[in-house]
């Protein structure tokens, strides 16, 4: 099972994603009788048709921001572009503002991030 996990997380990414929602849960794993707290960031996006497609996955101990940017260099290399809007937690970040770590990643144009109204 984890071999069709590893194949679906490290396939190139085609076409655009307009919008890309950045987000993690913590999950519980069993690891040979011993359960710990496990951070999965996922990001769901939509397509330029409008079809919703989970692009991600990424699996860790937290959710920080060393965690986001490796999880997000991962999907630019795949091939993630078209990003006009990137959607987290109480925040949204857009091309027309200065920038969050996700717009960095997404466009190689980094300044000082700023959070969108709204």
């Amino acid at each position: 099972m984890y071999v069709h996990i590893d194949r679906w997380r490290s396939k190139p990414l085609s076409g655009s994603y307009p919008y890309v929602y950045l987000d993690g849960i913590y999950l519980k794993r069993n690891g040979g009788g011993e359960y710990e707290n496990v951070s999965v960031l996922l990001a769901p996006a939509v397509t330029e048709e409008g079809y919703r497609e989970v692009i991600g996955t990424s699996e860790g101990m937290k959710e920080d921001q060393e965690s986001r940017l490796t999880f997000l260099r991962d999907l630019k290399t795949r091939g993630m572009k078209g990003t006009r809007l990137f959607v987290g937690d109480k925040c949204r970040y857009s091309r027309t503002g200065s920038t969050s770590a996700a717009w960095c990643i997404s466009t190689g144009t980094c300044s000082r991030p700023r959070q969108v109204p709204g």
